[in-house]
């Protein structure tokens, strides 16, 4: 049985979709990763961040406190 014009066409035409619905699916699940990955680094960058203000905070009250004890 051979196909005809018509039905190759169409047969070429569903394998691209396949093949396009197969790449958007695998690029998809790559963007949600990136944005998995995206969103892990920012929280680690702000507990960072957090940490280090919060450090530098305590370092500041630690020195008001011994400038403090020192002048009197």
């Amino acid at each position: 049985y051979r196909l005809t014009a018509t039905e190759y066409k169409e047969k070429e035409k569903r394998k691209h979709e396949d093949l396009f619905a197969n790449h958007r699916d695998r690029f998809g699940c790559l963007l949600i990763s990136l944005r998995h990955t995206i969103l892990q680094a920012l929280e680690f960058y702000h507990l960072v961040r957090d940490e280090r203000s919060g450090l530098l905070q305590r370092i500041l009250i630690v020195k008001k406190f011994t400038n403090r004890t020192v002048t009197t």
